[in-house]
C-alpha cells in the first residue's frame, strides 16, 4: 500500500482462507507503508478451515503525548505503532503468535551519528511501561527494525545512547558490548564503564546468554548443589539446565562462581545455537585453518569449537591456537553471544 495524507490508521482485508486453500501460497507480506508483516505458511494453514476467513490487519499511529514523563523520555520522538491482527473479528491468541513465526518490520530512518547495532523496539505494554523487545534488529539494507511478532500492541522503535568509556582497548567487540547493553542483556560494572578484560564466572555468562535470546522460564528449576532459590543467577541457569544448554559438574555443582572458559564458553554456546534452531553458517566467516590444540579436547568439545570457528563466531587467541582452558573475558563473552544473534533468522 502506498497511503497519502497523514493518515492515522490503515486497515488490511484479505481472504485468507481461500490464500490457505490455494495450497501454494508459502507466505503472505503485507506492507502498509508503516509498517510490514509477514506471515508463513503454517499461519495461513491454521485458518483455512475458519468460518469466513477474513484476516484484517490493522496498523495505526500512537500516540506519545500521552504516556508518562519516564516512558516518553526514553523514546527519543520516536512513532508509536499500533499492529492489531485478526480473523473473522477475533484477535489472533498470543499462542497462535508465538509458536508461528510471524515477522513484523517497522521503518526507521538512521539520524547523523547514529548506529545500526543500537537501534532497538520497544512494546508498550497496558501498564505504559516499556518492554525491550531483544529479538529486535536493525536490517541496514531495508532500513527497517525487523522482529518475531509474539504479542499484538504498541511498538516504538528507538535508537538507544548507550556507550562505555572504557572500551577502547576492546575495539573488536564495541559494537557487540554496545548491542547487548542497548537491549538490556549485558550490564557494565556503573554506567560509564564495561570492564571488557574483566573475567566472566560461569553464572555470569549464562545470565547474559539467556537475556540476549529471551530464554528465561521462571518455572524452571535448577537441580544443581551450589544454585539456590532466590540468587540472581538461579533463574538462568535453572533456564539453561531445562533447555540442556549446561549439564553441571561431576559433584553435582553448576560451578557459579568459577570464571568460565573459552571451551565451556563455546560448548554452551553450540548448544543454544542447535536448541534454538539458529542456523550456522557455511564457513564464509571462517579465518585461518583449524585450530591445532583442539586435541586437548573431548570429542563434543572439540566439535562445538570447529562449528564455532567455521560460522565465524569464535576467533582464537593466535592465528592457529583457540586456547581452550583460558579465561574468557567480558568483551569475549558479549562478542561471541553477539554474533550468535546476528545469525538468528
Amino acid at each position: 500500500m502506498n497511503p497519502t495524507g497523514n493518515a492515522k490508521q490503515i486497515v488490511v482485508e484479505l481472504p485468507l482462507q481461500s490464500l490457505a486453500a490455494a495450497g501454494n501460497v508459502k507466505s503472505l507480506k503485507i506492507d502498509t507503508g508503516t509498517a510490514s508483516i509477514m506471515l508463513p505458511e503454517n499461519f495461513l494453514k491454521t485458518y483455512k478451515d475458519a468460518k469466513n476467513g477474513k484476516l484484517k490487519l490493522i496498523v495505526g499511529t500512537g500516540d506519545i503525548s500521552g504516556l508518562p514523563l519516564s516512558v516518553s523520555s526514553q523514546l527519543n520522538a520516536g512513532t508509536i505503532k499500533d499492529i492489531s491482527l485478526s480473523v473473522d473479528g477475533v484477535i489472533i491468541p498470543g499462542d497462535v503468535l508465538k509458536t508461528s513465526g510471524i515477522k513484523l518490520a517497522l521503518p526507521y530512518t538512521l539520524k547523523s551519528g547514529e548506529k545500526a547495532h543500537k537501534v532497538v523496539v520497544y512494546y508498550l505494554n497496558s501498564n505504559q511501561q516499556l518492554e525491550i523487545v531483544k529479538n529486535g534488529r536493525f536490517n541496514t539494507g531495508t532500513q527497517m527494525l525487523e522482529l518475531n511478532l509474539q504479542q499484538l500492541g504498541s511498538y516504538v522503535v528507538v535508537h538507544s545512547n548507550v556507550s562505555f568509556k572504557d572500551t577502547a582497548t576492546a575495539n573488536w567487540a564495541v559494537n557487540s558490548i554496545e548491542a547487548l547493553a542497548a537491549r538490556g542483556a549485558i550490564q557494565g560494572m556503573d554506567a560509564e564503564h564495561f570492564n571488557p578484560s574483566g573475567n566472566v564466572t560461569r553464572a555470569e555468562f549464562i545470565k547474559i546468554l539467556m537475556n540476549a535470546f529471551d530464554l528465561l522460564d521462571e518455572t524452571a528449576v535448577s537441580t544443581f548443589t551450589d544454585v539456590k532459590d532466590g540468587t540472581w543467577y538461579a533463574s538462568p541457569i535453572a533456564s539453561a539446565q531445562k533447555l540442556g544448554i549446561v549439564k553441571g559438574q561431576a559433584d553435582g555443582n553448576f560451578g557459579a562462581s568459577e570464571e568460565i572458559t573459552r571451551q565451556e564458553m563455546a560448548v554452551m554456546i553450540y548448544r543454544l545455537a542447535q536448541t534454538i534452531n539458529i542456523p550456522l553458517t557455511d564457513g564464509t566467516k571462517a579465518s585461518g585453518e583449524a585450530f591445532s590444540d583442539v586435541n586437548q579436547l573431548s570429542a563434543d568439545a572439540a566439535k562445538a569449537v570447529e562449528a564455532m570457528r567455521i560460522s565465524g563466531i569464535i576467533n582464537g587467541m593466535t592465528s592457529n591456537q583457540f586456547g581452550p582452558n583460558g579465561k574468557a573475558t567480558r568483551a569475549q563473552a558479549a562478542a561471541v553471544i553477539f554474533r550468535l544473534f546476528e545469525q538468528l533468522q
